[in-house]
């Protein structure tokens, strides 16, 4: 077989594949926000579950930074308050299997100051409070977990001693075991029917510590590989449920987990936590960080609906949108679809919750925009709620989108077209006694190579992200054949390595001449489309991250 032949069936391969897979692509697709009625409170530092049917939300401070000892549940169109027994602002909350919610811990005075051994239980059936004993030791930002046999396991604490306790299922909370170190706001897995794992990222006093030491109920304090590199980050989660990423099966004894990860660069991904070791889950594309309208912040926290196999994410970007990252983790690799939504007024910070009919909750919490970044206001909270509308009424989620059909369609047009040329071109040529390669001039590659570098340097081509070979072909008066040809065989890369190089290229020049220029920011100025692209092209060419190259000239 000719060159030509091999190429037809190498693009023939690659174009089916891509026909194959072009519903396992990342889409980005457009989902309503149905504004609720507000809160009757104001909010942050609370928690938010569904127990009973009915979205509830609780604790938390209010306008000024005041603790409010208050709980609201969604029945009927409307928020109903009730009066808690103490507050619980930055306490703890757990569903539990009978139904009941304990509720505990929390800051002792406004502004954050303080701790409390406050415990009370929450019956949803009834809307009814019952306050009863106390913790073994006073808490905020801590974390619980019920074991199989009813006893709910508790770490966790900020600016105070931490440790491990247990309560009874009845009344009593006493202490099991210290930790190897303390935590805030620390995950609890469950990873056997009596034992269960402690992963946190920062100490009791919000510095960042080794997350790859990980403390559990049973044994010896033990290391995961992976968080060396990749981190749970959970300093801004507000009393995030574990079991809300749950993806096994405990009657067969299979604790799975959805998480995700962030790395030192601030990519993030999907992994599973399977009993005592965490993997990386492979996706269709990495999980998109910047959208059309800016870069996402995601809430770096999945929420399982384990009806239709999918875990949600969160996330905002500086205009006001949310999006909701959709990951089928069913199949391998797993697809992704990114969901948005429009500009958002005063739009929530809350942790999402799954409501009964697959779509998400989010009420309350607090957010400013400040130059490029989002920070939290504990002075001004918000009372809004959305409804995120993943599963509308009497929508199907199966089947492929028509897109996906039309799409297939037409690269089988292109294929059969491109058969066609290639049959005729070698039959012309056949006839005229030809040659399908003709030898190129080393001499001639050399000239071009000339003028490819001059037109790139001379009017800063690479700059533009969308820069094409044809486009570069067009201003040279040559074709695009030619000019791919002439760079592999002058520089032995692609056009887009090739262009790439210039681009990192500057890239460098604009880190070492502009010490204050933000690492995150370069990407756009010169030339990459995302931030993604411009970190993995940068590490191809350096072998360093640009925040490790620049570390190393300052």
């Amino acid at each position: 077989m000719t060159r030509n032949h091999w190429l037809l069936v190498l693009l023939c391969c690659l174009l089916a594949t891509l026909s194959a897979a072009a519903k396992d692509t990342c889409r980005f697709v457009r989902i309503e926000a149905e504004r609720l009625p507000d809160l009757h409170v104001p909010r942050v530092g609370h928690s938010i579950f569904v127990v009973n049917g009915e979205v509830t939300v609780t604790g938390g401070h209010t306008l000024g930074f005041v603790p409010t000892p208050t709980l609201e549940y969604y029945q009927d169109g409307e928020w109903h308050l009730l009066n808690t027994v103490y507050p619980h602002d930055d306490g703890m909350s757990i569903v539990l299997h009978s139904g009941e919610v304990l509720l505990m811990g929390g800051h002792s005075e406004s502004l954050g100051i303080g701790q409390t051994f406050t415990v009370e239980r929450y019956l949803p059936k009834t809307h009814a409070f019952e306050g009863f004993g106390c913790l073994d030791k006073k808490r905020v930002l801590g974390s619980a977990v019920e074991l199989d046999s009813g006893r709910v396991y508790i770490t966790g604490n900020w600016y105070h001693k931490d440790a491990i306790e247990v309560f009874d299922g009845e009344k009593q909370f006493s202490h099991v075991k210290d930790v190897s170190a303390g935590h805030c706001r620390p995950f609890i897995f469950l990873t056997a029917n009596d034992d269960a794992l402690i992963i946190g990222e920062y100490d009791c006093y919000g510095s960042k510590i080794d997350s790859s030491m990980v403390d559990r109920l049973k044994g010896e304090p033990f290391r995961i590989p992976l968080l060396y590199k990749w981190h749970l980050v959970s300093l801004d989660v507000h009393n995030y449920q574990t079991t809300d990423c749950f993806i096994g099966d405990e009657k067969k004894g299979d604790y799975r987990y959805l998480l995700c990860l962030r790395d030192s660069s601030g990519q993030v991904a999907a992994a599973t936590l399977h009993h005592d070791n965490i993997t990386l889950l492979p996706t269709t594309c990495p999980i998109p960080m910047v959208s059309q309208w800016g870069r996402i912040n995601w809430s770096l926290l999945f929420v399982v609906d384990k009806k239709v196999g999918r875990g949600y994410m969160t996330g905002y970007s500086s205009d006001q949108r949310m999006y909701v990252l959709s990951v089928d983790y069913t199949r391998q690799p797993a697809p992704l679809t990114v969901f948005y939504t429009d500009t958002l007024s005063r739009f929530p910070s809350s942790q999402p919750v799954l409501t009964a009919d697959g779509n998400l909750v989010v009420a309350g919490g607090s957010h400013f925009y400040d130059g490029d970044t989002f920070s939290s206001d504990n002075y001004h909270p918000v009372s809004t709620a959305y409804r995120l509308v993943l599963r509308p009424e009497g929508a199907s989620q199966s089947g492929l989108p028509l897109w996906t059909w039309l799409f297939g369609a037409v690269l089988l047009l292109a294929i059969a077209c491109w058969v066609a040329w290639l049959f005729l071109r070698r039959r012309a040529v056949r006839q005229a006694g030809g040659a399908d390669d003709v030898e190129r001039d080393p001499a001639l590659d050399e000239e071009l190579m000339g003028r490819i570098c001059e037109l790139l340097e001379r009017e800063e081509l690479y700059l533009d992200s969308n820069l094409r070979i044809t486009d570069v072909a067009n201003m040279l008066g040559s074709n695009r054949h030619y000019v791919s040809v002439c760079i592999n065989a002058q520089r032995n890369c692609s056009f887009t390595q090739f262009i790439n190089n210039y681009r990192i290229d500057y890239a460098q020049r604009l880190l070492r001449d502009n010490p204050e220029k933000k690492v995150s920011t370069v990407f756009a100025e010169v030339g990459f489309s995302n931030d993604t692209t411009f970190f993995r092209a940068f590490k191809a060419v350096t072998g360093k991250t640009p925040t490790e190259w620049r570390a190393e000239i300052y």
